[in-house]
């Protein structure tokens, strides 16, 4: 049976009157018994019996593989793949937790490191959006698919940063970082204002230009 279904024993039927006996009536039996012990095996099963749903089916699990990409261009960065096996694949009659661990131990077979060199992306790491006054801002793409912004140099505080979420801030040792999740990948963001307060007194607002994440 297929993955998700469990399997029902196949019923063996051996009509009345197949065998005679000269002997007795339990003889007679005895032949159609025989009949049923040379017919009752695993072919049989397989060939006749049913196939039906399992009553317990794992539910959806996802997670990034342990393997990096290691064969991008030299311009370029690999990340880790994302491993997802679909609710309902594995069927269990035992319990959900099993049904569960099948999907499991699929997931763990395939964390391969030629998983991760078909499936895992190819990044540039780095997009410069800002580089001038003593301050450069970026966003690296990380390796687990997830982005940093970051804005560094002659930093003590940010005032304010439109369209990235970010209130009035301190800045210590001239380093502002925020993380932003992997659900990003492909969203674009407007053009942005970034103030920062440098460490001779003076402000500085920075034009961000729109980009997307990649």
């Amino acid at each position: 049976c297929a993955q998700n279904q469990a399997g029902a024993a196949a019923t063996i039927s051996i009509p009345a009157n197949r065998y005679g006996s000269e002997i007795s009536q339990a003889d007679a039996d005895a032949k159609a018994e025989n009949e049923y012990n040379a017919l009752n095996t695993q072919l049989y099963a397989d060939t006749y019996g049913s196939c039906v749903v399992a009553p317990f089916l794992n539910t959806a699990f996802s997670r990034l593989g342990s393997f990096i990409r290691n064969n991008c261009p030299t311009d370029k960065v690999g990340s880790y793949a994302t491993i997802t096996i679909a609710a309902g694949t594995w069927g269990s009659v035992l319990s959900q937790a099993d049904a569960d661990a099948k999907a499991v131990a699929e997931a763990n077979a395939l964390d391969t490191q030629a998983f991760a060199n078909a499936n895992g992306s190819c990044i540039i790491p780095r997009q410069t959006l800002h580089t001038g006054f003593g301050v450069t801002v970026y966003v690296d793409r990380l390796v687990d698919n997830t982005y940093k912004l970051v804005v560094t140099g002659n930093v003590i505080a940010i005032q304010n940063q439109t369209g990235w979420g970010i209130t009035g801030q301190s800045v210590s040792g001239g380093t502002f970082e925020k993380t932003y999740p992997a659900s990003r990948f492909g969203t674009t963001v407007s053009p942005a204002t970034i103030t920062v307060v440098q460490s001779g007194g003076g402000t500085l607002g920075m034009g961000i230009t729109s980009f997307t994440f990649f």
